[in-house]
């Protein structure tokens, strides 16, 4: 639980910390420019910050932070927290401004997500809605971090695109994720041939090495069960596959279709 205040006020450069950021790399260039921005023009916004003590906890802000320290500045306006703030509202911040500024990378992206879920107790679709991200890019931001190293660091220089990325985490082979992913850098890999390669090397896949695909039944009383099945089923994906299809029925609920539709139209699109 927070309880805070906010209160705007010009600090001392030398008692802010950065610890915990979720970003972890940045321009120097764009840090130059922005300093002499701030040279000529002044400082326009703020950075964010929470006092613990005689200190204070940088949580929004770090180029123009970077940017101050650069000029030799010796204290800097900010918006200041005071009291207790949780630390999964901590990394919301940090998250929601650097995704409103398209200042993170895909992969440092995902790591914020994941610090998110893990300090928040949160689902990844409701992560999603905090932050203003789909489902999708969530759930395709996610699984960048099951990637080799390597291949993270071609995501996080943008010469892998974060769908085509999230195509290579589902082929399981090593050799072959390897491969596909040298094809997408020089170009002569496009998301469709990337899906159908994955796809005709599923079906070939001895049967032992196909991924298991897990059934659950939740007993909701009444005599009501709700059962889901998929691979890799953990209890985020048995939430996601419940939050899809509610979403679905939703959308043609206005339609006044009966429930034999519905379920035919579920079936015609997963077809497809």
């Amino acid at each position: 639980m927070s309880t805070r205040s906010h209160q705007v006020a010009r600090i001392p450069v030398d008692r802010i910390q950065r610890s915990g950021q979720v970003r972890e790399i940045f321009d120097e260039a764009s840090i130059q420019q922005l300093a002499e921005n701030i040279a000529q023009h002044g400082l326009i916004h703020p950075i964010h910050v929470h006092q613990v003590g005689e200190t204070f906890r940088l949580i929004a802000g770090e180029r123009r932070y970077r940017a101050v320290q650069l000029l030799g500045h010796k204290t800097i306006l900010a918006t200041v927290a005071s009291g207790t703030i949780a630390e999964g509202d901590i990394v919301e911040k940090m998250l929601s401004e650097n995704v409103s500024r398209e200042d993170l990378n895909p992969i440092e992206l995902a790591k914020g997500i994941k610090q998110l879920k893990e300090l928040s107790g949160q689902t990844a679709s409701a992560a999603a809605t905090r932050l203003g991200l789909s489902n999708k890019m969530v759930s395709e931001l996610l699984s960048l971090l099951s990637l080799p190293d390597s291949i993270q660091l071609d995501v996080q220089s943008g010469e892998i695109p974060v769908s085509l990325g999230a195509e290579l985490a589902r082929v399981s082979d090593p050799e072959e994720q390897a491969s596909l992913a040298q094809q997408v850098i020089a170009g002569t890999m496009t998301r469709d041939r990337l899906v159908a390669q994955r796809k005709r090397s599923a079906v070939t896949r001895p049967r032992s090495e196909a991924t298991t695909v897990q059934r659950v039944t939740a007993h909701l009383g009444a005599g009501q069960t709700v059962s889901v099945a998929c691979g890799d089923l953990t209890l985020d994906r048995f939430i996601e596959v419940l939050d899809g299809l509610l979403r679905r029925a939703k959308q043609v609920r206005p339609r006044g279709i009966e429930l034999p539709t519905f379920l035919k139209i579920l079936r015609d699109e997963a077809k497809a």
